[in-house]
């Protein structure tokens, strides 16, 4: 879990400039979710809610060249070698993508992470998990 949670960090920091307010302006803002997760009726949910449209692959949005992209995943669907594969694929992606994961252990868990961004009041959030000390980073949400 521990090594998962550094490499989250990692993508993070990698491929993230603004990943809390989106605007849905043509193709601006998209949802990555598998039909075959359980948690594609949430993506569906906020497809519908947020005019978003859904894709299922990294392949499928290329072309698109969004500047945010919501990955609704279930746990069970989220381990190390895809991540470590959605991270690569998006290292060579230009422009880069500002990346927000939607999950967690319930989908009513999942639900609420989504639906307390409304709640905030903030242009940008960023959760640091790990030290980086040749970077003088500390973790902490800034």
């Amino acid at each position: 879990m521990r090594r998962l949670n550094c490499i989250l960090t990692i993508i993070i920091l990698l491929c993230t400039s603004n990943v809390y307010s989106y605007q849905n302006d043509g193709k601006r803002t998209i949802i990555l979710s598998s039909k075959n997760d359980p948690y594609f009726k949430l993506a569906q949910e906020i497809s519908e809610s947020e005019n978003i449209d859904i894709y299922h692959s990294l392949d499928e949005i290329v072309n698109l060249h969004p500047v945010f992209l919501l990955w609704v995943i279930s746990p069970n669907h989220l381990s190390e070698k895809r991540i470590v594969n959605f991270s690569m694929q998006l290292k060579i992606m230009e422009p880069k993508i500002s990346i927000g994961i939607i999950s967690g252990l319930t989908i009513n868990q999942a639900r609420n992470l989504w639906l307390r961004e409304k709640k905030l009041k903030v242009n940008q959030i960023v959760i640091i998990n790990k030290e980086a000390v040749a970077s003088n980073i500390r973790p902490g949400v800034l």
